[in-house]
This record gives structure tokens, sequence and C-alpha cells, in this order.
């Protein structure tokens, strides 16, 4: 009996495990949701909803549930257009841009019509973000890349952000004592337990596309006052080389 016991706690703790890991590597993801009404304002159900990343040509599609709300959850960052259809409206389309870890809500508003009209946003993304009052700072690949440095390592861009500051390799973000900053790396913890700091190991700043710092009111889901996450660069669809850009087409079958 004994040993039974043993074998099923065991189970249950790689089941727990397995759980936890998964959960923190989502940790960097971000999500885009809202609710899809008409010109008259009443809400939508049924309407289908497409979200394609345009680096990477990858597409997720889902539909809005009896109350008119739809929710993309798990999204890594990048460049999105975000598109809905229903018989009877106009086909809608908006571009926006996902953060790392970063939770979007894009209403959208269907107009009475026929399937070949179209109606395009330029942008979609919000200017204020409602759903969370967490103060946060985030730098894309581009500012990294020609933000001034002093050394090849990504923790010296932390201090340009207000109320960080890099003393003798260490990180502090509005006077918190060392080790109540949590870092994560794609959703992974890569804190130096010995430190309580940033891991000695950091990636090349050329294979990161972005990262946030929390300063304020960090999200519950981590377990730290502030936080400080990166994204690593992914591939997308386009091969770069010296005179040339050859677009590959994904079979999404």
């Amino acid at each position: 009996m004994r040993g039974h016991r043993l074998v099923a706690v065991v189970i249950l703790m790689l089941v727990a495990c397995f759980f936890t890991a998964g959960s923190l590597a989502q940790t960097s993801l971000g999500g885009v949701k809202g609710l899809v009404t008409d010109s008259s304002g009443a809400v939508v159900p049924g309407a289908g909803l497409t979200l394609k990343n345009l680096d990477t040509n990858q597409t997720r599609t889902t539909v809005s549930n009896d109350v008119g709300l739809y929710a993309f959850p798990s999204v890594p960052a990048g460049n999105y257009t975000v598109t809905a259809e229903l018989t009877g409206f106009a086909k809608f389309e908006g571009k926006l841009v996902l953060r790392v870890g970063q939770e979007v809500t894009v209403d959208i508003r269907l107009a009475v019509g026929t399937q070949a009209v179209e109606v395009t946003v330029a942008d979609s993304t919000p200017v204020v973000e409602t759903s969370t009052s967490t103060l946060y700072d985030i730098k894309e690949s581009a500012r990294i890349e020609t933000l001034p440095l002093n050394g090849r390592s990504i923790a010296t861009l932390f201090a340009l952000t207000p109320g960080v500051s890099r003393e003798a390799g260490t990180t502090q973000v509005n006077g918190l004592q060392q080790g109540n900053v949590q870092f994560l790396a794609d959703g992974v913890s890569i804190e130096d337990k010995y430190l309580g700091d940033f891991t000695r190991v950091s990636p090349a700043m050329e294979g990161v596309q972005e990262f946030k710092v929390e300063a304020l009111n960090s999200s519950a889901q981590y377990s730290k006052p502030a936080t400080i996450s990166y994204l690593t660069k992914s591939g997308t669809n386009r091969i770069h080389g010296s005179g040339f850009e050859t677009a590959i087409q994904v079979d999404q079958a």
C-alpha cells in the first residue's frame, strides 16, 4: 500500500510541475480581446474573427460569443491584423502592434453591407490600456539597436527606464531591495539565485526583439513587486541577404 501511495504522490508532483512549467512559459505572451457590435451598438454574436501574424503568416480564428465578446489568449509579440466577418455585414480589417506581455482590447464595429465591401482600419492599437494599472516601459528592437550602450549587455539598457538603476552589477527598481525584481526571458526565469539579480549569461543584443520593465503594480501572475522580461527574436517568412529578399509562402494546411 505504501508503495502505491508513493507512486501516486510522485505522479501528482510530476503533473503539478508540468502545469507549473507550462504556465510560467507563457508569462511573456500577451492577448487580444474585444467586443463586436453593429452600427447601432448592439452586440453581434457568431462573427468569425481571424488574427494573423504579419511576420510569420500564422493565423488563429475564433467566433464572438452570445454577448459579442471574443479573445485570443497567449499571443506572442509582433505585428498583426485582426479581421471580422459575418453575413450581411461589411468585412472589418484592422492592424495592431502587440508588445511583449501586453493585453490589448480592440472593439470592433461592423457596418451593414455586402461581403464585397471592406472596412479597413490603419491602426487598431488602443492608445491607453484600461485593463491594467501596471506602470511599465517597453523598448523594441529598433530602439535597442540605437540607444547608447556601455558594453554589449542588455542589462545596461534597463537603467534607461525611469526608476531603474544599475549599480555594482545589481538592478534596483524604485528603491526595492536586492532580490525583489523578477527577470524573465521568453517567460522563463533567468534570475541568478545567488546574486538575486539578472543572470550572468545573456543573449546578444541583436537577438533581443524587445524588453519590458514593470516598475509599479506588477501583475499578480508574477511573484515579485517588479518584473523585467525580454523576448528573443523568432524566425519570419522572409529571407534576408545581400541584395535580395525572397518571400516564402507558408502552407497553412
